[in-house]
């Protein structure tokens, strides 16, 4: 297990303005990174690196997909 990870596991993040924690890698809502309780979203989002501060700058959220999503299904089309 590499020190990272031990810290990260053991550890939280007081995330501030949110600047320097990620929206989708970092662990700041739950246990898990929101790319490991929602992967089917984090392979179509357009910024995987945004931060939370970008995301959660407006309302509605700042965060884009590579194709609409309808329902419980993504839109292709």
């Amino acid at each position: 297990m590499r020190i990272n990870d031990e810290v990260l596991t053991k550890g939280s993040f007081i995330i501030k303005d949110g600047t320097k924690t990620r929206f989708w890698d970092d662990s700041w809502v739950g246990d898990k990174p929101l790319k490991v309780t929602y992967p089917s979203l984090y392979n179509i989002v357009r910024d995987p690196h945004a931060t939370v501060s970008k995301v959660m700058s407006s309302s509605p959220l700042s965060i884009s997909f590579r194709r609409a999503l309808v329902g419980n299904k993504f839109y292709n089309g």
